[in-house]
């Protein structure tokens, strides 16, 4: 619970929890920072969205901060990140292929797998370039 005297912030996992869970917000979240998908509607958001637990008890799982489904099937996640591990890269690999193992049914060809996007909003620089956005692409 938070304390009613002190101020947090939107790094604040409750609070960026309860905020990311509008739908608008969320939606213009995802439209800054991937201004070139179009995103007419979100349809589902989850929040603390855990992937990887049923199928392997020996595998690290995955807790997706905001997991969106849009109206076309396109899924994204919505990460805050406050403290630098040093391990941003290998996070969003394993991050991504947990969230596609986990849209991916026993038998389904692999073309099936949905568009995922993964968004990682770093309270931190986390290449050391001096940028303010980083992409990359599969």
């Amino acid at each position: 619970m938070l304390e009613d005297n002190k101020y947090y912030g939107f790094t604040n996992d409750e609070i960026f929890g309860s905020i990311m869970q509008n739908k608008r917000f969320c939606k213009a979240i995802i439209q800054a920072a991937l201004p070139d998908v179009n995103v007419v509607s979100v349809e589902s958001i989850d929040a603390q969205k855990e992937l990887g637990t049923k199928s392997d008890k020996r595998s690290k799982s995955v807790r997706l901060d905001i997991a969106v489904k849009d109206q076309s099937g396109n899924l994204y996640d919505c990460e805050m990140q406050v403290n630098n591990n040093h391990d941003i890269g290998p996070r969003m690999r394993y991050y991504q292929s947990s969230m596609d193992r986990d849209t991916l049914d026993r038998g389904e060809p692999y073309t099936s797998l949905s568009r995922t996007y993964l968004i990682f909003l770093c309270a931190f620089d986390p290449f050391g370039k001096g940028k303010l956005r980083y992409s990359f692409h599969l």
